[in-house]
């Protein structure tokens, strides 16, 4: 069991950490794909930068061959983090939040997140658990 120390360093971290180091966190951890296949030509697709959209990374097709040549998808496709609109940071912080059991009024207070970001997340990871506890009983 981790002690709460490391997971409030955790909070510390993803609050401060440049996004690089983030994503590179997360991707380590599993918590987002290391690798994605273009969905039309199969091959392992490109993780590029786009400063302009979402998190400033996207997965790029980079097969000049495939009908969907340097078509993009965003960096969270499969992971916990796909739907959400709130930064990375943002998101982690929550989640960290939530195993620390921190009440959510704290959350939103402490780092400025809202009461609508903080519930929804929350409600996933509930999500989340129950299915897989669900499915431990079952099989």
């Amino acid at each position: 069991m981790v002690a709460k120390t490391d997971y409030e360093r955790l909070v510390l971290f993803v609050r401060t950490a440049s996004l690089d180091v983030l994503v590179q966190r997360l991707m380590s951890s599993g918590l987002l794909k290391k690798q994605v296949r273009c969905s039309h030509c199969t091959l392992q697709m490109q993780l590029g930068t786009n400063a302009d959209k979402g998190d400033g990374f996207r997965w790029i097709c980079m097969n000049k061959h495939c009908s969907h040549y340097k078509t993009t998808i965003g960096l969270r496709v499969g992971s916990f983090f796909a739907g959400f609109k709130a930064s990375l940071s943002d998101l982690c912080t929550v989640i960290f939040c939530w195993l620390l059991e921190k009440p959510a009024k704290d959350i939103i207070a402490d780092f400025g997140i809202s009461k609508n970001l903080a519930t929804k997340v929350t409600q996933k990871l509930r999500g989340v658990i129950s299915i897989g506890f669900k499915s431990f009983f079952v099989n």
